[in-house]
């Protein structure tokens, strides 16, 4: 981080403070900020105007609402006692996600996942809402609890901090305010980037297995609404001819065990076990819990429960019949309420079109080429994401703690 630092610092006298600027003064949050502590007690209805906030309502600077639409009254307001955060209240999670914070834009209650601060004497909320994002690792290291961590009022009085006069503190959250969105903007185009580059993946994958990879191949009428033309010398089929698939074996997770063997699940390995049920190279696709999720394993592994795998390659190669899972909706074809269950005896019934075995396998190390590539960049992409937010996180850090000196810097 290339920006100046300060004229001049002096100790803070805080281990984790380090240096500060020498006219920076020490703050307790006790003391110039007022702590609101919620009820613990959850409304049983949601039928009034101020918005009930949860974690998942957290997205961004401020807060306004509840994205599931759960409000309470000021009837219940008053009979049960709660406590309603005020506007400009900072709101900061004491237990679960320790440190997420956001600045309250209209009146809101929630349950004692939060703390609600409220600056006075001085302090701005604005500065504090960056001075809270800073501190999320030392929050935690000085949460207790042994199955959850939390903050206590007590904990959250307790914090010292430095801070420079309102003034300045304006600065800096201005500051901060324009060079986190510079980096949230950067951030969100290399997500669409990334969005883009699977819809290629995912459309490469589809031609491929379902038209060839000779584009001027004769062509017919498949017969099949969603494939449409298939080339001519493709072979309409169901599914259960080609390949067969079975439910996974149960192993409970207090039955896991050291072992070379991957246990694979609905979503991929899940651990690994001292046995397997089935030889690789094999393919697995999500039964419950990840439905339709499909998977290609290059070991012998145990196939969960919670998946179906391919028992017998009856007229296709494991890397192709990967691909070609990959194109089938079969999500739809899950049933249950709560959560969706795959019957592998609906997949067996879709009709499917199939080359012959040496034109699976050229598709296949075509696709394998391929797609590769896409997941390459896609890698690099996320690594560019990944170290644009650690750029964020250190560049609110060295503001708020005074690490540089950002007041020329806004105009």
């Amino acid at each position: 981080m290339s920006r100046r630092a300060y004229p001049a610092y002096k100790p803070s006298g805080i281990e984790w403070l380090g240096q500060i600027p020498e006219h920076w003064e020490k703050i307790r949050l006790g003391y110039s900020a007022r702590m609101i502590v919620p009820m613990r007690d959850k409304p049983k209805e949601f039928c009034g105007d101020v918005p009930w906030i949860r974690i998942e309502d957290f997205d961004g600077k401020y807060i306004a609402d509840s994205r599931t639409d759960q409000r309470v009254d000021r009837e219940t307001i008053r009979k049960m006692n709660l406590k309603v955060f005020p506007v400009d209240t900072v709101l900061c999670s004491c237990s679960c996600r320790m440190g997420t914070t956001a600045i309250v834009s209209q009146p809101l209650v929630s349950n004692q996942t939060f703390i609600g601060i409220v600056p006075h004497h001085g302090l701005s909320s604005e500065f504090l809402y960056y001075l809270m994002q800073s501190s999320a690792e030392h929050l935690q290291s000085t949460a207790t609890g042994a199955i959850q961590q939390y903050l206590s009022r007590e904990d959250f009085q307790q914090l010292r901090f430095f801070s420079p006069l309102e003034n300045e503190q304006r600065t800096i959250a201005a500051f901060l305010d324009r060079e986190t969105a510079r980096i949230d903007a950067l951030i969100e185009k290399k997500k669409q980037q990334i969005e883009l580059l699977q819809e290629k993946h995912a459309a490469l994958i589809s031609r491929a297995v379902t038209k060839g990879l000779n584009p001027n191949a004769k062509m017919k009428d498949s017969g099949i609404e969603w494939l449409g033309e298939i080339p001519e010398h493709w072979e309409v089929i169901r599914f259960k001819y080609v390949l067969w698939l079975q439910r996974g074996h149960d192993l409970p997770t207090t039955d896991f065990r050291d072992g070379p063997y991957p246990v694979c699940g609905s979503n991929g390995c899940i651990g690994y076990h001292a046995q397997f049920t089935t030889k690789g190279p094999g393919v697995t696709v999500g039964r419950s819990g990840s439905v339709g999720e499909v998977n290609y394993i290059y070991t012998d592994y145990w196939a969960h429960n919670t998946a179906l795998y391919i028992k017998e390659f009856r007229r296709s190669i494991p890397r192709y019949a990967f691909y070609l899972l990959k194109t089938l909706d079969v999500k739809y074809l899950s049933e249950g309420t709560a959560v969706g269950t795959l019957n592998r005896n609906y997949i067996h019934d879709v009709p499917i079109a199939i080359p012959d075995i040496t034109e699976q396998r050229t598709i296949a190390d075509y696709l394998d080429h391929e797609t590769a590539r896409i997941d390459a960049l896609i890698e690099k992409i996320n690594k560019s994401i990944d170290l644009l937010r650690k750029y964020r996180t250190a560049l609110i850090s060295a503001a708020v703690l005074g690490k540089i000196d950002v007041r020329e810097e806004v105009s």
